[in-house]
């Protein structure tokens, strides 16, 4: 199978997008959600990446193996990331007025979910 039939989906996107992408201590675990502690974004222009950030974020609950595993991120490193609420005006400032695309939404988009409501993080102050 030709790579750009596997692509169509993108080219109905606009110009202009931020694409998403989490990483976080575990996976969902009888309706408990993991803590966010890293959360990647890219702007793509014209198709093209023309910028990006990672904003690292301290957790509330400790990383899995199994996690620490997949992301590269040990329970010591995360200790030290700052709060939630001191690092989201640079999310919301990097995706304001753009449409967000999220890697792999039906696991990212309710753990970001849980994130944004458990710290509060609905708008920028």
């Amino acid at each position: 199978m030709s790579p750009n039939l596997l692509l169509w989906a993108f080219k109905l996107l606009p110009s202009q997008f931020v694409v998403l992408d989490i990483e976080t201590t575990g996976l969902i675990h009888k309706e408990e959600y993991p803590s966010v502690i890293s959360i990647g974004l890219v702007k793509v222009v014209d198709g093209k990446v023309v910028d990006g950030i990672e904003v690292l974020s301290k957790p509330y609950k400790e990383i899995t193996l199994e996690a620490s595993k997949i992301n590269g991120f040990t329970n010591d490193q995360i200790g030290s990331f700052p709060d939630p609420v001191d690092v989201w005006d640079k999310v919301f400032d990097f995706c304001e007025g753009q449409l967000l695309v999220i890697h792999n939404a039906s696991f990212d988009f309710p753990v970001l979910a849980d994130h944004i409501k458990r710290y509060d993080l609905f708008v920028k102050p």
